[in-house]
């Protein structure tokens, strides 16, 4: 196997890589943990342009040790609001009573009013607005504490609405990486490696790696990932030109992913 596609490994979306844990992530989770704290439950909003750690954050919860129960995790889009209560009823390993919206509702709150539950909501903005009323509805009985992970500019609009507006309500935003953070990632991830010469590069290219992936944690995973995938690439066709990392390779991985446009 060419070593390159070990490196290409670090970076892969959706891997078990170890949390790689950043300022807005952390300030977000404590933020969350802190609210879990509170007697009773309520919806938290988690804000962020796409690839800012929304999922990541998500996973991340879902394994936490810490928490007192285990989180309901919807990660794809609610399809009905029937849909939503009957996995809230079947992750208690419970059958639906009725096919009724309105008992399945009042089964879903009965089997949890003595639990402390965490639902978790990916890609929330994708939720149709009847479904995601439902959600709010439940929220209301403050048994369930809610996170609805939603793109900034969705969620913002959404929250601006009187009947999520006058309700009871918190708002969690994430950021970019900084700089540093960005540096630290990069490194932390090659940590494996004891080939010098590309630690250097990367050490040498971190601000210019910074600026193509405009501080984006999806954008710059994606970077990387490329870059070594190319690497990979030249290899196996016997360019040497294109067989260590250069400015060039990164030119040409940031046009791939469409940082550059051209």
């Amino acid at each position: 196997m060419s070593k390159w596609l070990e490196y290409t490994s670090a970076f892969e979306e959706g891997t078990e890589n170890p949390y790689f844990e950043v300022d807005s992530t952390y300030q977000a989770l404590s933020s969350v943990k802190k609210l879990l704290k509170e007697k009773k439950g309520q919806m938290i909003f988690l804000l962020g342009q796409p690839g800012s750690g929304k999922t990541y954050l998500l996973n991340y919860l879902l394994k936490d040790d810490e928490l007192e129960n285990k989180p309901v995790y919807f990660e794809t889009p609610l399809s009905s609001p029937k849909d939503f209560f009957i996995r809230l009823i079947k992750h208690m390993k419970q059958n639906p009573i009725s096919d009724d919206l309105e008992a399945l509702k009042e089964q879903a709150e009965v089997l949890y009013t003595d639990t402390k539950t965490l639902i978790l909501l990916d890609e929330a903005q994708l939720i149709d607005m009847m479904t995601l009323e439902f959600v709010r509805i439940l929220s209301d009985s403050r048994v369930f504490w809610v996170v609805c992970a939603m793109h900034e500019e969705e969620g913002k609009e959404l929250l601006s609405k009187k009947h999520f507006k006058s309700r009871p309500h918190k708002v969690i935003e994430l950021g970019k990486l900084s700089f540093q953070e960005s540096e630290l990632y990069i490194n932390t991830q090659l940590g494996f490696t004891h080939d010098k010469s590309i630690l250097d590069f990367h050490q040498s290219q971190a601000k210019r790696i910074y600026k193509l992936s405009n501080g984006n944690f999806r954008y710059l995973k994606k970077l990387m990932y490329t870059e070594f995938s190319l690497l990979h690439e030249a290899q196996e066709m016997n360019m040497k030109k294109f067989q260590v990392p250069s400015k060039a390779l990164l030119t040409m991985a940031a046009i791939e992913i469409g940082l550059i446009n051209v």
